[in-house]
């Protein structure tokens, strides 16, 4: 769109789509550390380096991640079921 120009009538379905496109965007890289950080623990977890002053960590991380699914499912259902 160029400056100073009027809005065509798609404009607002465009701005709709890329913030959806925004938050899918996010929903992924916010899986995919919580991914790492979870390979991580395992990693961590099978060479034995896990103490029980990590417990509380850990647990804060199966928070995060299970919120992050939560977000999930709901800019999924937005997304592609509501959104059709």
């Amino acid at each position: 769109m160029e400056p100073f120009a009027a809005p065509r009538a798609d404009d607002h379905h465009e701005s709709v789509w890329h913030h959806l496109l925004l938050a899918g965007g996010f929903a992924c890289v916010a899986r995919g550390g919580g991914l790492l950080a979870l390979t991580l623990v395992l990693a961590f977890a099978l060479r034995g380096a896990v103490k029980t002053e990590h417990v509380a960590r850990i647990e804060v991380l199966a928070l995060y991640w299970h919120f992050v699914d939560a977000v999930w499912v709901v800019v999924f259902t937005v997304v592609y079921i509501i959104g059709r």
